[in-house]
Protein backbone atom coordinates (compact mmCIF):
# COMPACT_ATOMS: atom_id res chain seq x y z
CA UNK A 1 0.00 0.00 0.00
CA UNK A 2 1.26 3.49 -0.66
CA UNK A 3 3.19 5.46 2.07
CA UNK A 4 4.04 8.90 2.10
CA UNK A 5 6.62 10.18 4.25
CA UNK A 6 4.76 13.03 5.95
CA UNK A 7 1.19 14.10 6.57
CA UNK A 8 -0.76 16.58 7.86
CA UNK A 9 -3.29 14.25 9.25
CA UNK A 10 -2.01 10.83 10.52
CA UNK A 11 -5.31 8.10 11.75
CA UNK A 12 -3.36 5.39 14.22
CA UNK A 13 -5.40 2.07 13.46
CA UNK A 14 -6.35 0.40 10.44
CA UNK A 15 -9.42 -1.15 11.59
CA UNK A 16 -12.76 -0.32 10.50
CA UNK A 17 -12.92 2.61 12.73
CA UNK A 18 -9.55 4.15 11.36
CA UNK A 19 -10.76 3.12 7.64
CA UNK A 20 -14.17 4.59 8.24
CA UNK A 21 -12.20 7.62 9.43
CA UNK A 22 -10.31 7.65 6.11
CA UNK A 23 -12.95 7.28 4.14
CA UNK A 24 -14.87 10.17 5.12
CA UNK A 25 -11.61 12.95 5.68
CA UNK A 26 -11.46 11.65 1.17
CA UNK A 27 -15.46 12.24 1.06
CA UNK A 28 -14.47 15.56 2.24
CA UNK A 29 -11.40 16.23 -0.40
CA UNK A 30 -8.84 15.79 2.38
CA UNK A 31 -5.41 14.02 0.83
CA UNK A 32 -2.24 14.73 2.95
CA UNK A 33 -3.72 11.57 5.18
CA UNK A 34 -1.56 8.52 6.66
CA UNK A 35 -3.42 5.40 8.08
CA UNK A 36 -1.20 3.68 10.18
CA UNK A 37 -1.74 -0.03 11.38
CA UNK A 38 0.19 -2.44 13.50
CA UNK A 39 -0.39 -5.61 11.54
CA UNK A 40 -2.70 -5.67 8.55
CA UNK A 41 -5.93 -4.02 7.62
CA UNK A 42 -8.64 -5.32 9.78
CA UNK A 43 -6.54 -7.99 11.33
CA UNK A 44 -7.10 -6.80 14.79
CA UNK A 45 -10.69 -6.89 16.38
CA UNK A 46 -12.33 -6.10 13.71
CA UNK A 47 -11.58 -9.67 12.67
CA UNK A 48 -13.39 -10.95 15.54
CA UNK A 49 -16.04 -8.55 15.26
CA UNK A 50 -19.76 -9.42 15.17
CA UNK A 51 -21.06 -6.43 13.23
CA UNK A 52 -23.46 -5.54 15.34
CA UNK A 53 -26.06 -2.31 14.44
CA UNK A 54 -28.50 -1.53 16.71
CA UNK A 55 -30.30 1.62 17.88
CA UNK A 56 -30.79 0.22 21.43
CA UNK A 57 -28.87 2.41 23.95
CA UNK A 58 -29.62 4.44 27.17
CA UNK A 59 -27.65 7.29 25.51
CA UNK A 60 -29.70 10.00 23.27
CA UNK A 61 -26.69 10.85 21.90
CA UNK A 62 -25.75 7.41 21.13
CA UNK A 63 -29.43 6.69 19.96
CA UNK A 64 -29.02 9.73 17.56
CA UNK A 65 -25.97 8.72 16.12
CA UNK A 66 -27.19 4.99 15.49
CA UNK A 67 -30.19 6.20 13.91
CA UNK A 68 -27.77 8.42 11.10
CA UNK A 69 -25.58 5.12 10.80
CA UNK A 70 -28.42 2.98 9.96
CA UNK A 71 -29.14 5.34 7.05
CA UNK A 72 -25.83 5.59 6.06
CA UNK A 73 -25.40 1.59 6.33
CA UNK A 74 -28.52 1.12 3.90
CA UNK A 75 -26.53 3.51 1.59
CA UNK A 76 -23.17 2.08 1.46
CA UNK A 77 -22.72 0.68 -1.89
CA UNK A 78 -24.29 3.74 -3.36
CA UNK A 79 -21.60 6.31 -1.12
CA UNK A 80 -18.31 4.05 -1.45
CA UNK A 81 -19.04 2.07 -4.69
CA UNK A 82 -18.50 -1.12 -2.64
CA UNK A 83 -20.55 -3.87 -1.62
CA UNK A 84 -22.03 -4.39 2.52
CA UNK A 85 -24.32 -6.75 3.66
CA UNK A 86 -26.62 -4.90 6.16
CA UNK A 87 -28.90 -7.26 7.28
CA UNK A 88 -31.80 -6.07 9.47
CA UNK A 89 -33.31 -8.97 11.07
CA UNK A 90 -33.74 -7.11 14.56
CA UNK A 91 -32.36 -6.99 17.88
CA UNK A 92 -33.85 -8.92 20.63
CA UNK A 93 -33.29 -8.33 24.59
CA UNK A 94 -34.42 -10.53 26.85
CA UNK A 95 -35.23 -10.71 30.53
CA UNK A 96 -35.90 -13.50 33.04
CA UNK A 97 -37.09 -11.42 35.56
CA UNK A 98 -39.89 -8.49 36.40
CA UNK A 99 -36.92 -6.10 37.60
CA UNK A 100 -35.16 -7.46 33.92
CA UNK A 101 -38.41 -6.64 32.12
CA UNK A 102 -38.13 -2.95 33.99
CA UNK A 103 -34.75 -1.81 33.31
CA UNK A 104 -35.12 -2.88 29.79
CA UNK A 105 -38.69 -0.52 29.51
CA UNK A 106 -36.40 1.98 31.39
CA UNK A 107 -35.55 4.12 27.96
CA UNK A 108 -38.64 3.02 26.20
CA UNK A 109 -39.29 7.08 26.19
CA UNK A 110 -36.11 7.75 24.52
CA UNK A 111 -36.99 5.06 21.82
CA UNK A 112 -40.22 7.01 21.07
CA UNK A 113 -38.61 10.85 21.29
CA UNK A 114 -35.93 10.24 19.10
CA UNK A 115 -38.25 7.86 16.52
CA UNK A 116 -36.54 4.82 16.69
CA UNK A 117 -38.54 1.51 15.86
CA UNK A 118 -38.51 -0.62 19.35
CA UNK A 119 -40.98 -2.15 21.63
CA UNK A 120 -41.64 -4.30 24.46
CA UNK A 121 -42.55 -7.78 23.99
CA UNK A 122 -43.89 -10.33 26.06
CA UNK A 123 -43.31 -14.12 25.82
CA UNK A 124 -46.00 -14.55 23.42
CA UNK A 125 -44.10 -12.39 20.70
CA UNK A 126 -40.96 -13.71 21.80
CA UNK A 127 -41.72 -17.15 20.47
CA UNK A 128 -42.82 -16.07 17.70
CA UNK A 129 -39.49 -14.23 16.66
CA UNK A 130 -37.70 -16.81 17.92
CA UNK A 131 -39.11 -20.11 16.88
CA UNK A 132 -38.15 -23.07 18.40
CA UNK A 133 -36.57 -21.03 21.63
CA UNK A 134 -37.51 -22.24 24.85
CA UNK A 135 -39.88 -19.41 26.45
CA UNK A 136 -40.66 -20.95 29.72
CA UNK A 137 -38.23 -19.07 31.76
CA UNK A 138 -38.45 -15.66 30.02
CA UNK A 139 -40.61 -12.60 31.47
CA UNK A 140 -39.82 -10.66 28.67
CA UNK A 141 -37.63 -8.44 26.20
CA UNK A 142 -37.42 -6.00 24.00
CA UNK A 143 -37.19 -5.39 20.30
CA UNK A 144 -35.25 -3.24 17.83
CA UNK A 145 -37.25 -4.35 14.40
CA UNK A 146 -34.40 -1.86 12.40
CA UNK A 147 -31.61 -3.64 14.05
CA UNK A 148 -29.19 -5.80 12.47
CA UNK A 149 -25.82 -7.31 11.88
CA UNK A 150 -23.17 -6.08 8.95
CA UNK A 151 -19.81 -8.04 7.87
CA UNK A 152 -16.98 -5.86 9.68
CA UNK A 153 -14.44 -6.95 7.39
CA UNK A 154 -16.39 -5.83 4.11
CA UNK A 155 -17.29 -2.57 5.32
CA UNK A 156 -13.39 -1.89 5.95
CA UNK A 157 -12.49 -3.27 2.59
CA UNK A 158 -15.52 -0.88 1.13
CA UNK A 159 -13.57 2.09 3.08
CA UNK A 160 -10.04 1.45 2.90
CA UNK A 161 -10.56 1.22 -1.10
CA UNK A 162 -12.91 4.34 -1.51
CA UNK A 163 -9.94 6.23 0.47
CA UNK A 164 -6.90 4.65 -1.19
CA UNK A 165 -8.55 5.48 -4.67
CA UNK A 166 -9.43 8.95 -3.03
CA UNK A 167 -5.65 9.20 -2.58
CA UNK A 168 -5.15 8.30 0.89
CA UNK A 169 -2.02 6.59 1.99
CA UNK A 170 -2.03 3.43 4.17
CA UNK A 171 1.43 2.13 6.33
CA UNK A 172 0.73 -1.43 7.67
CA UNK A 173 3.18 -3.10 9.98
CA UNK A 174 3.91 -0.18 11.86
CA UNK A 175 3.97 0.79 15.78
CA UNK A 176 3.26 4.56 16.61
CA UNK A 177 5.11 6.42 18.94
CA UNK A 178 4.83 10.54 19.34
CA UNK A 179 8.24 11.95 20.56
CA UNK A 180 9.30 16.14 20.62
CA UNK A 181 12.78 14.34 20.82
CA UNK A 182 12.78 14.50 24.92
CA UNK A 183 9.39 12.96 25.52
CA UNK A 184 7.62 10.18 24.00
CA UNK A 185 3.96 9.23 23.90
CA UNK A 186 2.72 5.40 23.37
CA UNK A 187 -1.00 5.20 23.35
CA UNK A 188 -2.00 1.82 23.89
CA UNK A 189 -5.81 1.54 22.58
CA UNK A 190 -7.14 -1.63 22.79
CA UNK A 191 -3.46 -3.37 22.73
CA UNK A 192 -3.77 -2.37 26.56
CA UNK A 193 -6.94 -0.43 27.29
CA UNK A 194 -6.04 -0.20 31.27
CA UNK A 195 -3.08 -0.21 33.87
CA UNK A 196 -4.77 -3.98 34.97
CA UNK A 197 -3.28 -5.10 31.11
CA UNK A 198 0.15 -4.63 32.25
CA UNK A 199 1.16 -8.17 33.33
CA UNK A 200 2.51 -9.73 30.55
CA UNK A 201 -0.51 -12.36 30.77
CA UNK A 202 -3.17 -10.41 30.26
CA UNK A 203 -4.22 -10.24 26.91
CA UNK A 204 -7.99 -8.48 26.06
CA UNK A 205 -10.12 -11.65 25.28
CA UNK A 206 -11.07 -10.46 21.59
CA UNK A 207 -7.24 -10.63 20.59
CA UNK A 208 -6.55 -12.90 17.88
CA UNK A 209 -3.14 -12.94 17.77
CA UNK A 210 -2.39 -13.26 21.84
CA UNK A 211 0.91 -14.97 21.47
CA UNK A 212 2.49 -11.80 19.45
CA UNK A 213 0.41 -9.41 21.61
CA UNK A 214 2.76 -11.33 24.13
CA UNK A 215 6.35 -10.79 22.36
CA UNK A 216 5.01 -6.82 21.50
CA UNK A 217 3.88 -6.42 25.01
CA UNK A 218 7.65 -7.60 26.15
CA UNK A 219 9.40 -5.57 24.11
CA UNK A 220 7.11 -2.19 24.22
CA UNK A 221 7.05 -2.33 28.43
CA UNK A 222 10.15 -2.93 28.74
CA UNK A 223 11.40 0.39 26.10
CA UNK A 224 8.51 2.02 28.21
CA UNK A 225 10.50 1.84 31.47
CA UNK A 226 13.84 2.45 30.27
CA UNK A 227 12.72 5.70 28.44
CA UNK A 228 10.42 6.65 31.04
CA UNK A 229 7.57 6.77 28.18
CA UNK A 230 4.26 8.68 28.75
CA UNK A 231 1.84 5.92 28.19
CA UNK A 232 -2.15 6.45 27.56
CA UNK A 233 -4.90 3.89 28.31
CA UNK A 234 -8.33 3.92 26.37
CA UNK A 235 -10.41 3.23 29.57
CA UNK A 236 -8.72 4.21 32.62
CA UNK A 237 -8.11 7.20 35.03
CA UNK A 238 -5.76 9.05 35.10
CA UNK A 239 -5.44 8.54 31.62
CA UNK A 240 -1.74 8.92 31.11
CA UNK A 241 1.11 8.26 33.01
CA UNK A 242 4.56 6.57 33.08
CA UNK A 243 5.08 2.87 33.95
CA UNK A 244 7.66 1.58 36.48
CA UNK A 245 9.09 -2.05 36.88
CA UNK A 246 9.31 -3.47 40.65
CA UNK A 247 10.13 -6.86 40.80
CA UNK A 248 9.82 -7.53 37.57
CA UNK A 249 6.32 -6.40 37.74
CA UNK A 250 5.24 -3.65 35.55
CA UNK A 251 3.28 -0.72 37.83
CA UNK A 252 1.38 2.31 36.22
Amino acid sequence: MSSPASASTVIVGGGIVGCAVAYFLAERRERDVLVLERGELGSGTTKGGLGGIRHQFDDELDVRLSKLSTAFWRSFEDLTGARHDFRERGYLFLANTEEGVAQLAAPMSLYEKVGVNVEMVDRVTIAELVPGMRVDDVTGGRFGAGDGYGDPLQALAGFAAFAQLAGIGFRENTTVRVTDGKETLFFSSDFMPDRHHLPLPWIPAQDLFPLDTLEAKRTILARAVDEQWIVGFTHDKPRFGTVTSVEGKYKF
